[in-house]
């Protein structure tokens, strides 16, 4: 699997805290998270409804079932937390549980490229019924490449894995305000779904590499129905600027996560409430930074919002020799 990664030309500056569900939770209590639980996405995918599994499994039969449960081993979400919001790690199965200068590297380039084959993934998936998205074909206009059963069966895992997990969230939290703070958001199109779906949510900030934010903003600013749907107070207004874009609850910015003046900086652009009860969200994104600034990141989080979840689906095991590698 390293290999796989790193003949696409992707850093793994993160590796050593995806070699087990351990060392995963291990991260988040070392940098001042109170608690944590781990789940591999077999366990993940054996929690959901029987009838939810029943109709995907309808969809395509499988060339290798192996195959799916290797690349299901080979995933995991992580849930840790601040203050009072430990219920909200509640999959089913094994967990592991305790209490208590910037610049650009040669890589970011091909790290920015998994946003593209995760994107096209998903809407391979998206096509043929895993679930509905139907914000995503304005982000990705290339046409859809059907992926194999094991790939599509995967990325519905781990859409409706953490999709499982902010719902949880917006349950505890609701009647009140709250946040969700989507890191390495690439395409997501959580907002608009949300929004579909009649959530209110106070603030909701997606953060990237300014490259992909560039190209998120431009297929906003184009594409009526997206910006229609972005919520814009009676006297506000959307605020664009090539790489950012600023509305009453929606915030989209470029930003290095491995740089915390930087981050400090766009949230308050953002007009954070570091009060309030804060999701945050990271899909394959820890693993590509390097330990030490992944370690501050994660500790500056834990310190600033005392009332947040931080969810997180990346990569584990990664030292075994099996050959899955589709981000």
């Amino acid at each position: 699997m390293l290999g796989n990664l790193r003949a696409r030309g992707c850093n793994l500056a993160g590796v050593d805290a995806c070699t087990s569900l351990e060392t995963q939770v291990s991260r988040f209590l070392d940098c001042g998270w109170h608690g944590a639980r781990a789940w591999d996405m077999v366990q993940v995918y054996q929690s959901l409804p029987n009838g939810e599994r029943q109709r995907i499994e309808r969809l395509e039969m499988l060339d290798e079932g192996e195959l799916l449960v290797q690349l299901f081993q080979h995933y995991a979400i992580t849930i840790a937390w601040v203050a009072k919001l430990d219920e909200l790690a509640t999959f089913p199965g094994n967990s592991q549980r305790r209490g208590s200068a910037m610049c650009s590297h040669p890589c970011d380039e091909a790290v920015i490229a998994t946003n593209d084959d995760a994107s096209e993934c998903k809407r391979s998936a998206v096509r043929l019924g895993y679930w509905q998205d139907d914000y995503l074909g304005y982000f990705v206009k290339s046409p859809a490449e059907r992926k194999a059963p094991e790939i599509n069966r995967g990325y519905f895992a781990r859409v409706r894995g953490v999709e499982i997990c902010i719902e949880k969230f917006l349950h505890r939290t609701a009647g009140n305000p709250c946040q969700i703070i989507n890191l390495g958001c690439g395409f997501d199109t959580l907002y608009w779904r949300l929004r579909e779906a009649g959530h209110a949510i106070a603030n909701f900030i997606e953060l990237d590499f300014p490259t992909v934010t560039a190209r998120k903003c431009y297929a906003i600013k184009r594409n009526k129905r997206l910006l229609d749907k972005i919520h814009v107070a009676e006297d506000g207004e959307v605020r664009l600027s090539p790489t950012d874009l600023h509305a009453s609850n929606y915030h989209i910015m470029g930003v290095d996560l491995r740089n915390i003046d930087e981050l400090h900086n766009k949230l308050n652009q953002a007009e954070i409430d570091y009060t309030i009860p804060t999701i945050f969200l990271a899909e394959c994104v820890l693993v590509y930074i390097e330990t030490q600034n992944c370690h501050n990141l994660l500790k500056w989080l834990a310190g600033h919002f005392p009332t947040s979840v931080f969810v997180n689906y990346e990569q584990v095991n990664m030292n075994d020799r099996e050959e899955i590698c589709r981000h």
